[in-house]
C-alpha cells in the first residue's frame, strides 16, 4: 500500500477527488505542520503564498521527511519551469488539470524512487538515518512486488530464531455479475480492515484485484484463525452489500519447507 500526501488549500480539495485505491491511500492537507508519514508527497503551486519551492525546501527540512520523494503539481509548464523545479528538488513535475487515472499513476511512480543513486549504486546512508516509524497501529501494509522479498527475510528470520508464523489469504468474492464495479470499492474496505484487525509486526498486501495476503508473525493454528475471523466479522460491519462474500485460507509458514 502506498501512502500520499497531496499539499494544496481547502478550497482546491474537490477539484483533486477521490484518488484512492485498493493500492494508494491519499490524504489532502492544507496545513505542512500537520504532515503525516508518507510515501509520497505533491505540492500544489495554489498551496499557499510562498513560492512551491520554498514548501518544498521547509518539508526537506523536516525530521523523516528529507529523502521522501515530492512532485510539483503546477498550471505553469513550460520547459524552463519544469527545469527549474527539478533543479530546486522535486522528483517530478505533473501538469495539472490532470485525470486521476495518471495521477494516480504519477504517484506510483513517485513513491518508487529510491533513495540512492542508481546510476553509482551507492547505498545513501543518511536516507536510511532518516527513516522513521510512523506510529500507525495495525499491520505495515507493502506493495504486493516487495511482499515477496520480505517474506524470504522473515522465513530466514523464523529460522534463525526457531519460530512459526502464519500466511493468511483473504479471498473476496462477487455473486453478482452486476457488481463488479463495486469490487475495488470493497476492496478498499477489506483492505482498510486487515490493517485495523492486525498487529504492528505482522505485514499486509494486496494481492490482485480481489485477495489480500497477509503473514502473522509469531502466530500458531488458533491464533491464525482467530485473527481470520476477527478480520471476517469486521469486514461484515462495514461492507452491507451482500453480493460479496469473504473467505480465508491460512498455512503455517515452516522455515525449513522446502
Amino acid at each position: 500500500m502506498i501512502y500520499a500526501v497531496i499539499l494544496d488549500k481547502k478550497d482546491n480539495y474537490s477539484s483533486w477527488g477521490d484518488l484512492s485505491n485498493e493500492e494508494v491511500t491519499i490524504s489532502l492537507k492544507s496545513d505542512m505542520n500537520d504532515l503525516p508519514y508518507c510515501d509520497a508527497i505533491i505540492i500544489s503551486d495554489s498551496f499557499n503564498e510562498r513560492p512551491i519551492e520554498e514548501n518544498l525546501a521547509e518539508i526537506k527540512k523536516t525530521a523523516g521527511f528529507k529523502c521522501i520523494p515530492c512532485a510539483a503539481a503546477v498550471c505553469e509548464h513550460s520547459i524552463e519551469r519544469q527545469e527549474y523545479l527539478i533543479e530546486n528538488g522535486f522528483d517530478d513535475v505533473i501538469q495539472m488539470p490532470l485525470c486521476r487515472e495518471l495521477i494516480v499513476r504519477r504517484i506510483e511512480g513517485l513513491a518508487a524512487i529510491l533513495p540512492y543513486s542508481l546510476s553509482s549504486g551507492k547505498f545513501s546512508y543518511e536516507s536510511l538515518l532518516d527513516i522513521r516509524d510512523n506510529g500507525e497501529s495495525g499491520a505495515y501494509s507493502v506493495q504486493s512486488n516487495d511482499f515477496t522479498t520480505i517474506y524470504r527475510f522473515i522465513i530466514r528470520i523464523l529460522k534463525r530464531l526457531d519460530k512459526s508464523a502464519q500466511v493468511l489469504l483473504m479471498k473476496l468474492t462477487c455473486n453478482e455479475a452486476d457488481s463488479e464495479e463495486k469490487k475495488p470499492l470493497i476492496m478498499q474496505i477489506l483492505a482498510n480492515g486487515v490493517r485495523a484487525c492486525l498487529r504492528r509486526g505482522d505485514i499486509a498486501s494486496v494481492c490482485g484485484e480481489d485477495q489480500v495476503v497477509v503473514l502473522l508473525i509469531g502466530a500458531d493454528d488458533d491464533g491464525g484463525h482467530l485473527v481470520a475471523n476477527r478480520i471476517v466479522s469486521s469486514f461484515y460491519s462495514e461492507c452491507d452489500d451482500g453480493s460479496f462474500t469473504l473467505e480465508y485460507d491460512i498455512h503455517e509458514v515452516k522455515p525449513g519447507r522446502k
